[in-house]
């Protein structure tokens, strides 16, 4: 692994910290409104009226997570940051809204850099690419639709939407130290500290918002596909290192998961009526109805990051998306393209880096 960057990525991030608070400026001046009012406005643990230490055995909107009326979300990190703003602050909206307009500049700002790594992992894409404005055309794309794409707006607009911006800083922190700790020219403990701290960093994106976790997936499918796949073309690097890696990455994991398990208690949460106002596949009369279901949001998902004009909604619950009944539901075509169009892309993308390596 090389660890040469893009000639210059300052110009490149200054252009998308600078565009995302001018993007994103005029949401200063909105109030609180739905889940800001619970999560923020009405939660003790925000207003300072509890001991901070009860951040880590609350859920999100302030209930113990130990009761049976637990939501089971728990993102004592964003807790921590709202209760920090109040307490700078006050309850004054508009700071709120300034906080995220931050924090999704500090987000971009990051991605650039992660897509800078992305770029030396596609074979040829720095040196072989288009150029623009002094970047590989590559990375600029990339880095606009980050920047512009407006399936952004929700996490930003809405205060609670500080869960998913928290959550991607720290992943995205977690991703380059991840990187750092790839590096071979480098000296074992150096590496081992950053690989640590891509740990520590991952947690904590997952004490952000759960989603976090998936971080540590992304940093074991690079493993994957920089050493592995290499490897079995018969090129590439000894793997060896790469399999601790992963192994740890995967066992930080389940160890995240355990903790969860431990803390959120014996009670399951919510009751079934109140669930499906949140999460209409509780409501699933079968299993297949329930896979079904969830790979179509899948598709439904992946559509709206390929389409920026597409609609976007506020909330997905109380039954937007209508459940997937059986294997005659003509939406399961759209899951099925789906599908098969990932692979398939994943299987072009592993053919032509092991050509690659075959070549060189």
């Amino acid at each position: 692994l090389s660890t040469s960057t893009s000639p210059s990525l300052l110009p490149l991030i200054v252009f998308a910290v600078l565009s995302s608070l001018a993007l994103y400026g005029n949401t200063h001046e909105n109030e609180f409104v739905y889940d800001d009012l619970v999560a923020v406005v009405q939660n003790p643990d925000v207003r300072g009226e509890r001991p901070i230490s009860d951040l880590l055995w609350n859920d999100f909107w302030g209930a113990t997570l130990a009761s049976p009326g637990s939501h089971k979300s728990y993102r004592p990190i964003t807790t921590l940051v709202y209760r920090l703003t109040a307490s700078w602050a006050g309850m004054e909206p508009r700071a709120f809204h300034v906080v995220n307009s931050v924090a999704n500049a500090i987000a971009v700002g990051l991605a650039v850099k992660c897509i800078d790594i992305v770029s030396r992992d596609v074979q040829g894409v720095s040196k072989e690419s288009p150029w623009i404005f002094g970047m590989p055309t590559f990375q600029v794309i990339a880095t606009a639709l980050y920047v512009f794409h407006p399936i952004h707006s929700e996490s930003v607009n809405g205060i609670v939407g500080l869960a998913d911006l928290l959550a991607a800083v720290l992943g995205f922190l977690a991703f380059i130290f991840h990187d750092m700790s790839m590096y071979k020219s480098e000296d074992g403990a150096l590496r081992t500290f950053h690989l640590l701290v891509c740990l520590v960093l991952s947690w904590l994106s997952a004490l952000s918002k759960e989603t976090g976790l998936m971080f540590l997936a992304i940093c074991g499918a690079r493993e994957i596909s920089q050493y592995w796949l290499p490897w079995l073309g018969g090129k590439g690097e000894p793997i060896v290192s790469s399999v601790i890696r992963f192994v740890v990455l995967g066992s930080t994991g389940v160890a995240f998961l355990l903790f969860r398990k431990y803390i959120n208690g014996e009670n399951t949460g919510i009751v079934l009526g109140d669930s499906v106002c949140d999460n209409p596949l509780v409501t699933a009369e079968s299993t297949l109805s329930y896979v079904l279901s969830t790979l179509l949001v899948l598709s439904i998902y992946f559509w709206k990051l390929i389409n920026p004009f597409a609609s976007l909604i506020c909330d997905w619950g109380y039954n937007t998306i209508p459940l997937v009944q059986g294997w005659g539901d003509m939406r399961n075509l759209a899951t099925l393209a789906t599908i098969t169009g990932l692979i398939a892309t994943a299987l072009i993308g592993i053919r032509k880096a092991m050509e690659k390596d075959n070549s060189d």
